[in-house]
């Protein structure tokens, strides 16, 4: 009997650790049942709900200096130059060549339904630093336009098939760009500004970019090329779209190239003054807050300022990773305003309340959709 009376403690015992087991795997990986534990696990509303008293203080209104046609212009000139090394404002000019090399990527992406065919391509904006590009066409429905999208840190686009898939079903093409150090691009180059002139020096691209002469320009040029080689093969429309880091880089891009029309960034820039903790000021953003003749307001305005095009940011509010409260909606009014007196261009927020996860959600997709095929009623105005 006693031997009977463990065996079923032992039971009940396995099963209760079964039970809270599968309770954990739900909260983590159910949506419904992760954001609300989120919100109550936080220990502060700073985290999800609200920005710190000294945070909501800022005036956004006083950190924008583009108050014209003519001073978009004249930023937009700043900021290439100031990329590029060019007093002038002149970028300077690489381009997409297509290797005919092969890649292991070309064969791990082949089953993607929604895709016909894929073509390797890569630049050398300087002889250190390669960077390769995909571009991938659509199975059917081709609509002749063209997005280009910038992945973020930690993996490859390879990753983004969900969020890729549904604009190649749409007919678009994607041109699909990695971070520099990831997927199969260069992760660092000589030093042009070593710490010791004696010593050897490697710089990493992305936390190194101290010791590299006009270090945005590598990051930003194969974004610029991708829309010269587009245009090149007759794609009219070319809008972009960037998930974390890559956020920032398309962001950049369409600052400085008001061919890319409608732009969306996901989870990934936010001004300086609103950045804590995992948001900290990284990569060309640092370069930018350290340096640059714009403020990130101004970045925002001319990533949207010009006929037909917008410039949207999208937050996930309890992202697990970063970007995360409703941060967005505090300078949201303050530059809708703005583009509003500048007549061209529209700039818009987005926060997306149902994940916790870092990434871009199927709310997410349908929003871009929405932006991209001109849905003023299914877009965010």
């Amino acid at each position: 009997m006693r031997v009977r009376s463990v065996a079923r403690a032992v039971i009940v015992l396995c099963l209760i650790l079964a039970c809270v087991a599968a309770f954990i795997v739900a909260v983590r990986s159910i949506d419904a049942l992760n954001v609300p534990y989120k919100r109550l696990k936080a220990d502060s509303p700073y985290i999800y709900e609200e920005l710190r008293p000294e945070l909501a203080a800022v005036d956004p209104g006083s950190r924008i200096t583009i108050g014209s046609p003519q001073e978009v212009a004249a930023k937009r000139a700043a900021l290439r130059g100031w990329i590029y090394g060019a007093a002038d404002g002149e970028r300077r000019v690489s381009r997409l060549y297509e290797p005919g090399l092969g890649s292991p990527h070309l064969l791990q992406i082949a089953d993607w339904e929604a895709l016909g065919w894929v073509r390797q391509l890569f630049i050398n904006v300087r002889p250190e630093s390669l960077s390769y590009a995909y571009l991938l066409a659509p199975a059917a429905n081709a609509n002749g336009k063209a997005l280009i999208y910038h992945h973020g840190m930690a993996s490859d686009f390879r990753s983004a098939r969900a969020w890729l898939e549904p604009f190649l079903a749409d007919g678009w093409h994607v041109l699909a760009f990695d971070q520099l150090g990831y997927g199969e691009n260069s992760r660092d180059i000589p030093c042009d500004f070593p710490p010791d002139p004696a010593v050897p020096c490697k710089a990493n691209l992305q936390a190194d970019l101290d010791r590299i002469e006009s270090p945005v320009a590598l990051h930003v040029e194969p974004v610029v090329a991708g829309v010269d080689y587009l245009a090149e093969r007759g794609f009219e429309t070319i809008d972009a779209m960037g998930f974390s880091a890559g956020a920032a880089t398309v962001t950049f891009a369409a600052a400085i190239d008001p061919r890319i029309g409608r732009t969306a960034a996901v989870a990934g820039i936010l001004p300086p003054y609103l950045r804590e903790g995992q948001d900290r000021v990284f990569g060309i953003a640092e370069a930018l807050a350290d340096s640059g003749p714009v403020s990130f307001l101004d970045l925002f305005i001319l990533s949207a300022a010009g006929e037909g095009r917008r410039y949207l940011q999208i937050f996930n509010r309890y992202d697990r990773c970063c970007f995360r409260n409703v941060k967005g909606r505090h300078y949201e009014a303050a530059l809708r305003d703005r583009m509003a007196a500048l007549g061209d261009g529209r700039f818009s927020v987005h926060i997306d309340e149902n994940h916790a996860r870092h990434t871009v959600s199927g709310e997410a997709v349908a929003v871009i959709r929405a932006l991209l095929s001109g849905d003023a009623g299914a877009a965010p105005d």
